[in-house]
């Protein structure tokens, strides 16, 4: 089959949402450009379009697409029951799968199979490996069998596609998750206006039984930033220097400063005529300058941890 077949094929065959790709996976083209050869010898260099053969995908894509397809055939079975489907049954088709197509392409995990967190580490290492189609199906049943340890290396990684966040930020808000809600805000780079909006109504409104997620989540933030200031003193540079994650969040000063800039420069003919805002204005100033001292000293403190550290 020629590539202009492949394509007319494509284009000709309207996919159902939600329906198997033919091709799931980002094809490597490196082997199938090598591969092509005109059709007609001796073409002119000048045409604008000369017939090629040759086209073929190659040996290890097949592979993935076949693998993929059988894999999320027989998934997608076991999800229409889940009374007698579990996790270690979902596991023990899921590592399968994940350790022949990382074989196959040649990466070694290096994990060892008894550890706890070994599905964890295959996703990590070969989850970009499968297709869009499967990756989703594997979120769906990490979903439903409740393994949101699994459901965090899905997102933290950007194997959740575009099309399942709308799905996904429902149940974790139903679920209460809201260590994966800030971790969707985090990770997802193109979250959609519904999205956002539940995810903003679940924090600002949250449901009576959510506070202890939201609690857990805020007592994290606090034992990292403790243990920042117990380290290293309020250092910009506590997340590399220290690992502490929860830092990477915390917008830094300069970004604070140009969002309130903006702010203000775009109302401020407006905003000066209201007396109360005279105040508000006086007492940013305050905390600008608090701010202004306490970046001076976080400077200092950073140029001396550089120091020890070389």
């Amino acid at each position: 089959m020629t590539l202009l077949e492949v394509i007319t094929k494509a284009v000709a065959n309207h996919e159902l949402p939600g329906s198997q790709l033919e091709h799931p996976i980002i094809l490597n083209p490196d082997n199938i450009f090598l591969n092509l050869k005109p059709e007609l010898e001796g073409a002119s260099a000048a045409s604008l379009v000369n017939p090629v053969s040759g086209w073929q995908i190659s040996e290890v894509d097949t592979y993935l697409i076949d693998s993929g397809k059988k894999f999320h055939a027989k998934l997608k079975r076991k999800l229409k029951d889940t009374n007698n489907f579990d996790k270690d049954e979902f596991i023990g088709i899921l590592n399968p799968y994940l350790q022949k197509i990382g074989e196959k392409v040649g990466i070694s995990t290096r994990i060892n199979r008894s550890d706890s967190g070994y599905t964890q580490g295959l996703i990590e290492k070969v989850g970009f490996l499968m297709g869009r189609d499967v990756a989703s199906l594997v979120l769906e049943a990490c979903i439903s069998l409740r393994i949101w340890e699994l459901v965090e290396t899905l997102i933290v990684h950007g194997l959740v596609d575009h099309s399942s966040y709308s799905n996904l930020v429902t149940r974790l808000a139903t679920e209460k998750r809201s260590d994966l809600l800030c971790l969707c805000v985090k990770y997802s780079p193109d979250l959609g206006s519904s999205e956002l909006l539940c995810i903003l109504k679940y924090f600002l409104c949250p449901p009576k039984d959510a506070y202890g997620s939201m609690g857990s989540v805020r007592m994290e933030w606090e034992s990292q930033a403790l243990l920042a200031i117990e380290k290293a003193g309020p250092c910009p540079e506590a997340s590399f220097g220290l690992g502490l994650k929860a830092c990477d969040w915390v917008p830094k000063l300069e970004v604070i400063v140009q969002c309130l800039g903006l702010v203000l420069d775009e109302n401020f003919s407006s905003l000066v005529l209201l007396p109360e805002f005279q105040e508000e204005l006086r007492s940013i100033e305050g905390v600008v300058s608090t701010l202004a001292s306490e970046a001076r000293y976080c400077c200092s403190l950073a140029n001396v941890v550089k120091r020890f550290g070389s």
